[in-house]
């Protein structure tokens, strides 16, 4: 229920964010450039440009929330496994 209302509060502006747009618009101009002049290297800078602007786009709408909790439990884990090993040595040490 939390999440249908935290979806609903995202506004437009924040789905697509600014730097996106002007990337995306800066592709679109150097497209235009390239074939208004018939220079291959600005088309060519266009469509990486554009193209990387919507990669942009799909790899930020990816929840990478979930993904770095995973990882900050798994790397607490293992820094508690690593102490709790410390432990068990000094403790062998100290029997010794």
């Amino acid at each position: 229920m939390n999440e249908d209302k935290e979806k609903k509060n995202v506004s437009v502006s924040n789905r697509f964010s600014p730097l996106e747009s002007a990337l995306f618009g800066i592709g679109l101009a150097f497209l235009a450039l390239g074939v208004f002049t018939q220079d291959v290297v600005h088309m060519f800078s266009g469509v990486i440009i554009a193209g990387g602007s919507v990669a942009l786009h799909f790899v930020k709408k990816k929840d990478w929330k979930k993904y770095w909790e995973t990882h900050e439990l798994m790397l607490n884990r293992q820094k508690e496994m690593q102490r709790a090993e410390k432990e068990k040595k000094d403790a062998e040490r100290g029997q010794r």
